[in-house]
C-alpha cells in the first residue's frame, strides 16, 4: 500500500505519516498507480463499503432504509475523494468511526470478532488519514487564482453615488470674452456722440455721461 513495505501493526497506526511519502503523493498525483494513491484507494474503499452493504445489509440486520442512506453516503464521499475534496476524508473518518463503535456496542453478526472490526477501522482510517493530508498539502501548494484589476475609477465604498454632472465649456477669460451684440435703437432712441450710449432723441444731456447734447428733432 502506498508504494512501501509495512507491517500490519505500521498500517494500523494510521496517525503516523511519513514525510517522503507524502511528499510522493503530492507531486506524482496524478500518474501514481492504483494501489499507489491514497485519493484512488479511499474512492475504491468506499466503493466497496457500498458493495458489502448491497450484499450483506440484510444479513447484518440492516433495514432497507438504512442500506438506501449508507449507499448514498458512501457513494458521494468516494465521488467527492476522487475529486481531491479535503472535507469528504474527513466525513469519511468520522463516518467510519461511528459505524464500527456501534457495530462492536450492538453486538451484530458483522461485530462478533471485536478485533478484525478493529484492524479493518484502521486500515481504513490510515487510507482516508493520508488522502486527507494530501488533498491538505495540494490545497496549501496552489498558488491562489490573481484578483481581478480594480477599477481605480470607481466611487470608494462608503460613500454615495455621485450623480453625473453635465460639463460646461470655460468662459473666456479678459480680452477672450465675445463681445456682447449691440441694442437696436428704438424710434424715439439715439446714441451720445462722446460716450455712444443711448439716450433719447430729445435729451439736452447724456445720463450716462452727464454732457451737454444738442436735441433732435423727433420729426427728422
Amino acid at each position: 500500500m502506498f508504494g512501501t513495505r509495512r507491517n500490519l501493526l505500521e498500517r494500523l497506526m494510521w496517525w503516523q505519516l511519513d514525510e517522503s511519502e507524502l511528499e510522493t503523493q503530492v507531486a506524482e498525483y496524478d500518474t501514481l498507480g492504483f494501489m499507489k494513491s491514497a485519493r484512488r484507494l479511499s474512492a475504491a474503499l468506499c466503493g466497496l463499503t457500498v458493495v458489502v452493504t448491497l450484499l450483506l445489509g440484510h444479513y447484518i440486520g440492516l433495514s432497507g432504509p438504512a442500506i438506501a442512506v449508507e449507499i448514498v453516503c458512501w457513494s458521494g464521499l468516494a465521488l467527492a475523494m476522487w475529486h481531491g475534496h479535503r472535507w469528504a476524508f474527513l466525513a469519511a473518518m468520522a463516518l467510519w468511526s461511528v459505524e464500527k463503535l456501534l457495530a462492536l456496542m450492538g453486538g451484530t453478526v458483522g461485530a462478533r470478532s471485536g478485533l478484525s472490526q478493529l484492524i479493518w477501522w484502521a486500515l481504513y482510517m490510515r487510507v482516508f488519514y493520508v488522502g486527507y493530508h494530501v488533498a491538505k498539502r495540494r490545497a496549501a501548494e496552489t498558488p491562489p487564482a490573481d484578483p481581478p484589476a480594480r477599477d481605480t475609477a470607481r466611487q470608494p465604498m462608503g460613500q454615495p453615488t455621485r450623480p453625473p454632472t453635465a460639463t460646461h465649456a470655460p468662459a473666456p477669460l479678459g480680452g477672450d470674452r465675445a463681445p456682447a451684440a449691440a441694442p437696436v435703437l428704438g424710434p424715439q432712441q439715439r446714441r451720445c456722440p462722446s460716450c455712444d450710449g443711448v439716450i433719447a432723441r430729445q435729451a439736452v444731456f447724456c445720463r450716462h455721461c452727464l454732457k451737454s447734447v444738442s436735441p433732435i428733432d423727433s420729426a427728422a
